[in-house]
């Protein structure tokens, strides 16, 4: 089966965060989101990716690094981007596959510094994380060990990951 990738109509112009890809099953196998480089891309592929989750701690947790992968594909990278995840009984990985094939930085800001932060907050909160160069672009993914799914008591996943 072929999936096309059509503006999201729902959105109504060519500023919409979201493309549309087949998302094939919740909560195990593969599902793919594509979106446009712009700001609001950012809570939208949080949401994504938090809404394939089962259990709320790794709903919080991948959104998080997800918000972090997508910020660098905004500021950075300027292109339409990609989020897919893979998730299994033991494990989720997340690829933003983007169209620079300039690598992220992992740098050690400065505390007071207002940005800088992001790959560290992946590197430190990731069981692994990598870059695979695609032609004319890159994927950077991670991987996170998936939590037993347990009942939402009265909104447990903070907001912020389902905004």
């Amino acid at each position: 089966m072929t999936n096309s990738t059509v503006l999201d109509e729902s959105h109504g112009s060519d500023t919409s965060p979201l493309l549309r890809s087949g998302l094939r099953g919740l909560s195990g196998g593969r599902q793919v989101r594509h979106f446009r480089p712009v700001a609001a891309s950012v809570p939208a592929a949080r949401r994504f990716a938090a809404d394939q989750l089962d259990s709320p701690e790794d709903a919080w947790l991948v959104g998080l690094l997800v918000s972090e992968l997508a910020t660098n594909v905004v500021e950075h990278a300027g292109t339409d981007f990609e989020v897919r995840l893979d998730i299994d009984r033991h494990r989720i990985r997340v690829e933003v596959a983007d169209g620079v094939a300039r690598r992220p930085l992992l740098r050690r800001p400065r505390a007071d510094a207002t940005g800088g932060r992001g790959m560290v907050i992946v590197d430190e909160l990731a069981r692994r994380w990598g870059v695979e160069p695609t032609g004319g672009g890159k994927v950077v993914w991670f991987e996170v060990p998936v939590h037993p799914a347990q009942p939402d008591p009265g909104g447990a996943i903070p907001d912020v990951c389902r905004r």
